[in-house]
């Protein structure tokens, strides 16, 4: 029987549910235990190559980090698959874990391959991990997978996608905290919980990242406990002390020179270091030092200056005194003068005595030069300069202390005048004075040629323009009088402007109306009588209508009528009979009320003309007492459906037209009642 859906007393039972699996891709179900055997073997394998740092044993992040390096290692991202995939064949394989621990079926993988190999992994060591599915900061459109892992109780993002780009491995989204540029807050929004079918995070919840203020490693080269190259580098994380990836390279020997050994010190053999750790590779031996070798005993005989000595042996390789012997002291000096002393002159020089070792030839006392003291001058004939009419001569000069003439006074000839003209000669114009040229001498400044005044000639004065008087439009002007000689204007000619016209109105504007025609106003000048603006027809400018529809009375009868009003004189230009009222006020007809599905309504009724809307309402109650209303503004709409009624419930519907003129609305009557009754 029908069953109540708002009763609280149902009570359902299950007995069988079928669940049929599909397959990922074609030959899936074949290789489940493949798969579960590649899983055990590769997580072992993993495991016994993680050790690192060569300690013996492996550690959590190593073994988080040998998951990543054999995941990386394997897959490919297939970007060919991913574009190829055709959702219509069900062919999922780049999307699961089978590039991984089937590669021979095919290693290519989008992003969530990756993650979930390494959900799997971590999941076989007992590492908590969850896969995380949502947009990339780079794009809001594209979906991603990461993981993320709890280590230390903290949790710690793993992208390994980003980590294996064409270009090789990396580990820049290895183990990942709070970094400034990839997750900004600190925090990333994923679920409480995992969902053990799918692996997936279920509710929203955030994860805490630790606080990590940039992405830089520090790096430090791995060696034993002796320092020698083990081909691995360890990368340290600035923040986190016990957090660190080690990446494997292969040394790189660089040689070291030997060191030979001298008669005291020990020398080395040549040894190689890696220059990428800077480990050792070959050792280096020692090579003992040789010993000094004795030479035959020397002797030096003393000097005027340096002691002697006498049996000294010294060693034949580094020349070290190995027995000083016995010193013998210095000779002195045997002083004895070798240049006698000489007083400068005036004109020679003089000297100090030299002293030297009469023994070594040493210089004890070395003779110096004594400069000539040089003349004292003294003027004894002063110079004298020569004028243009008188002679002059040079100075004499004599030596105070010797009396020897060291300069002789020369005659020096008068120079005579040096003619300049000082004041050029000017011919006379007609308004000023011209003179003769003067001629001065350029040292004495003596006048040698007085110049002389030339008086002015004046103007000579003709009309070269003659005056024009003004008119109306046309300017005129006083005559222009010029000098025939100079050419100056003596009399400038200005321009009278013209008078301009003085109009009147002879014609009045008269303005169109929209069925009368109207004129422009006409201008005269009441100098010339020139006309200056003619009169013109202005067309009548015509009705500018507007369409209303109004309620009028037509024959007695109150009709719906459309009217063409003019804007600017609002006379009605024409009127048009729509309908009378009465037929607006005519009941609507339906043309169907049904039940669709179980609880809508859908109605349908007959398009009346000239209205503006329709209004609707259904009630559970036939006296409509209570009732709601829908009300449809299209009034070419012919059909509604009104949704989500009450089940089980019997429906009335009633409908009715409108039209608001001016803020008056007619409605028509209404319709026949219709009922249904919903399921």
């Amino acid at each position: 029987g029908a069953v109540d859906p708002d009763s609280s007393n149902v009570e359902v039972y299950v007995k069988v549910i079928r669940i049929t699996p599909e397959e990922a891709f074609p030959g899936a179900k074949n290789l489940l235990d493949d798969f579960e055997t590649s899983v055990n073997n590769t997580y072992y394998s993993i495991q016994s190559s993680s050790d690192y740092d060569l300690d013996g044993t492996v550690s959590t992040n190593e073994l988080l980090q040998g998951f990543h390096d054999y995941i990386c290692d394997t897959c490919y991202y297939d970007y060919a698959g991913l574009n190829a995939y055709d959702p219509e064949n069900s062919n999922l394989y780049i999307f699961t874990p089978c590039g991984v621990f089937l590669p021979d079926h095919g290693t290519g993988v989008v992003c969530e391959g990756y993650s979930r190999s390494f959900k799997i992994l971590c999941e076989k060591a007992g590492i908590p991990c969850v896969m995380i599915s949502g947009k990339t900061k780079a794009s809001s459109t594209d979906g991603h997978m990461w993981n993320a892992v709890a280590y230390h109780d903290t949790w710690y993002l793993n992208d390994l996608t980003w980590d294996d780009p064409s270009a090789g491995k990396q580990y820049q989204y290895f183990m990942c905290g709070s970094i400034a540029g990839r997750i900004e807050d600190g925090q990333l929004s994923g679920g409480d919980s995992v969902d053990p079918d799918t692996g997936y995070m279920t509710r929203a919840f955030t994860f805490a990242f630790p606080q990590i203020g940039s992405y830089d490693r520090t790096f430090t080269p791995y060696k034993t406990q002796d320092g020698h190259c083990v081909g691995v580098i360890k990368y340290s994380c600035n923040e986190i002390a016990d957090l660190s990836y080690w990446e494997k390279h292969t040394p790189q020997a660089s040689t070291i020179d030997p060191v030979e050994p001298t008669c005291t010190e020990d020398g080395w053999s040549a040894s190689t270091v890696c220059s990428v750790c800077e480990g050792i590779i070959s050792d280096r031996t020692s090579v003992p030092a040789t010993g000094h070798i004795p030479a035959e005993p020397v002797s030096l005989p003393a000097t005027c200056t340096q002691g002697g000595y006498t049996g000294r042996i010294l060693c034949d390789s580094c020349h070290e005194i190995l027995d000083a012997g016995e010193d013998t002291p210095a000779t002195g000096h045997q002083e004895a003068v070798t240049v006698k002393a000489k007083v400068p002159t005036c004109t020679e020089d003089g000297c100090t005595q030299q002293v030297e070792c009469s023994t070594c030839g040493a210089i004890l006392q070395k003779s110096e030069t004594i400069p000539a003291t040089g003349h004292q001058e003294t003027v004894t004939v002063k110079a004298k300069a020569p004028t243009c009419t008188e002679n002059g001569c040079t100075q004499q000069v004599a030596c105070s202390t010797c009396g020897a003439v060291l300069q002789k006074s020369e005659t020096i000839s008068a120079t005579g005048h040096q003619e300049k003209m000082t004041i050029e000669a000017k011919a006379p114009t007609c308004t000023e004075n011209g003179c003769t040229q003067q001629v001065e001498c350029s040292v004495c400044n003596e006048i040698l040629q007085k110049s002389q005044t030339v008086p002015a000639a004046g103007h000579k004065k003709k009309v070269t323009l003659a005056a024009k008087a003004a008119t109306c439009t046309q300017d005129g002007c006083t005559q222009r009088v010029e000098c025939t000689v100079c050419g100056k204007v003596l009399q400038a000619s200005r321009r009278v402007p013209a008078s301009g016209h003085v109009g009147i109105v002879t014609v009045k504007a008269k303005a169109p109306t929209c069925t009368k025609a109207g004129n422009t106003r006409e201008f005269k000048c009441s100098r010339c009588g020139k006309v200056l603006e003619k009169s013109r027809t202005v067309p009548a400018t015509g009705h500018t209508v507007r369409i209303e529809t109004v309620l009028t009375v037509k024959d007695g009868v109150q009709v719906l009528a459309e009217q063409s009003v003019c804007t600017k004189c609002s006379r009605v230009v024409s009127q048009k009979v729509l309908q009378p009222v009465s037929a607006l006020m005519s009941r609507l007809k339906w043309k169907s009320v049904k039940l669709k599905g179980k609880n809508t309504a859908k109605l349908r009724w007959k398009k009346k003309a000239y209205i503006q809307g329709y209004e609707i309402q259904y009630s559970k109650k036939k006296s409509f007492k209570k009732y709601k209303t829908v009300v449809v503004t299209d009034a070419a709409r012919t059909s509604l459906k009104i949704k989500k009624l009450k089940r089980g419930k019997t429906y009335y519907f009633r409908i009715r037209s409108y039209l608001t003129i001016k803020d008056n609305t007619v409605y028509s009557k209404w319709s026949k009642k219709k009922k249904i009754r919903t399921k």
